[in-house]
């Protein structure tokens, strides 16, 4: 399209007024009529109009538009012809003013009136580098990169802060991680949440019945002696800290008594405490991802018990004289680590119908007998010291795909492992000594019986193992 520029002039005569109407072409040109205009070589943008040649005084110049912003496809050439600006945003050339178009919406930041306005588009950035997942045999490598070092495969492997330890699961997890990394391997469960700051204490207990259900710090200001039941915490308080400050909690051995309940509670921690004379001494019903640590607990009925409690971190307590030091049932993920079980009248500690859990770098000395393992699977029991037990240091019921391995198993009275009715756990790598015999197997095939270490037993070598 051209534009067509009528030059009106208007001249004044002798007798009055008369108009003279003349042209000015797109080249600046002024003519008497459009057709003595020279044709324009054709261009692919279209032509940019010079300012009208400046006409005679008194002479007004009237403007007529034929071009369309529109038409225009870059943004020098648009803002070139009056009345277009380009909008950035858009890609567009629309009819406007200086502060933006008539018809439509540019912000001003976008909104292009002069040349030096117009802006080449952002090159395009890189997408940001992403590692790598690792691969299945690079998760096997470094225990300082959430890794495990022992040379197995594992699906779950991390560090857990508890133990300062490299601790992994064998099997597959259906959802989520390892409850160490914030998530728990298994069946949906609500984050650990951060234990309260101990720096703000904000109950101090000096008596029993006592119930926590706010969220805290609580402490013992001194021995205290119960009745029935002593210390419940709700699930309202999770995250609290109890702390015992070495005192101690006494019941009067009634047989349905607690000294202290974790009921459905997560985030808690239980330290410091001498729990006696309970019907259950420690007890975590339902409640996940605790950490009970440096207590002694002894001469009650059950010195601790977790019921369908799960990730939980049991290590550095005394679980000692009890009828049955520790007892474990329905409860998956937990770890125990360097408790003392000692002199129990019943089992060291008891896994019941329990999964994943791992005992370690323990000691379990004068039981009645060590550590019992049934209808559990997944376990692994590693590093431990057995010795001195009257019945069997290990037993291993009714289970499959445990692993045991490192342990010292020596001067049992009677067998230093016995495995009953049970297939595909792993034997390897253990010290066995001085026990009647050391292995004695039932009806069972186990994937791995080697690499173990026996000598001086009344009855060397595995009886009726296959």
């Amino acid at each position: 399209m051209k534009k067509i520029v009528f030059l009106i002039v208007c001249a004044t005569v002798l007798f009055g007024c008369f108009q003279t109407q003349q042209y000015v072409c797109p080249g600046g040109e002024v003519v008497n009529s459009p057709e003595d205009c020279p044709v324009a070589t054709p261009t692919t943008a279209p032509a940019v109009t010079p300012s009208p040649t400046p006409s005679p005084t008194n002479t007004p110049v009237q403007t007529v538009e034929v071009a369309e912003c529109t038409d225009y496809r870059d943004c020098v050439s648009c803002v070139a012809n009056y009345p277009c600006g380009w909008c950035k945003n858009r890609g567009e050339c629309l009819k406007g003013k200086a502060g933006g178009p008539d018809n439509s919406a540019c912000s001003g930041a976008d909104w292009a009136w002069e040349a030096t306005a117009c802006q080449q588009a952002p090159a395009p950035t890189e997408p940001a580098y992403a590692e790598p997942t690792p691969t299945p045999t690079e998760q096997a490598q470094e225990c300082e990169d959430h890794y495990c070092t022992d040379g197995t495969y594992y699906f779950e492997c991390g560090y857990n802060p508890a133990t300062m330890e490299c601790e992994c699961s064998s099997v597959a997890c259906a959802s989520g991680s390892c409850d160490w990394r914030g998530e728990y391997c298994g069946p949906e469960t609500t984050p650990s949440p951060t234990p309260y700051n101990e720096g703000y204490a904000t109950e101090t207990i000096s008596s029993c019945p006592y119930t926590i259900n706010e969220t805290g710090s609580y402490s013992l200001s001194e021995s205290v002696d119960a009745s029935g039941d002593c210390i419940t915490i709700e699930p309202s308080a999770e995250g609290s800290v109890l702390n015992c400050n070495g005192h101690s909690i006494t019941g009067s051995s009634a047989s349905s008594s607690t000294g202290i309940l974790l009921n459905s509670v997560s985030g808690v921690t239980v330290k410091n405490c001498q729990v006696s004379n309970f019907g259950k001494g420690v007890w975590l019903k339902h409640a996940d991802s605790n950490q009970v640590s440096d207590n002694t607990i002894s001469a009650n009925w059950r010195g601790l018990e977790l019921e369908y409690s799960h990730q939980n971190t049991v290590r550095d307590n005394s679980i000692n004289l009890n009828d049955l030091g520790a007892y474990v049932d329905g409860s998956d993920h937990n770890v125990f680590s360097n408790n003392m079980h000692i002199s129990n009248e019943g089992s060291g500690l008891k896994l019941d119908d329990s999964d994943y859990n791992t005992v370690k770098e323990s000691t379990f000395s004068n039981n009645f007998a060590g550590l019992c393992v049934a209808y559990s699977d997944n376990n692994q029991v590693k590093d431990n010291q057995m010795t001195g037990n009257e019945n069997t240091a290990l037993s291993v019921d009714f289970s499959t795909g445990n692993t045991v391995t490192g342990n010292t198993i020596t001067q049992n009275d009677w067998r230093g492992v016995s495995i009953g009715m049970c297939s595909g756990n792993s034997f390897g790598d253990n010290t066995v000594t001085g026990n009647d015999p050391d292995f004695i197997c039932g009806s069972e095939t186990n994937t791995d019986l080697g690499g173990n270490t026996c000598y001086d037993n009344s009855g060397c070598g595995w009886l009726g193992c296959g």
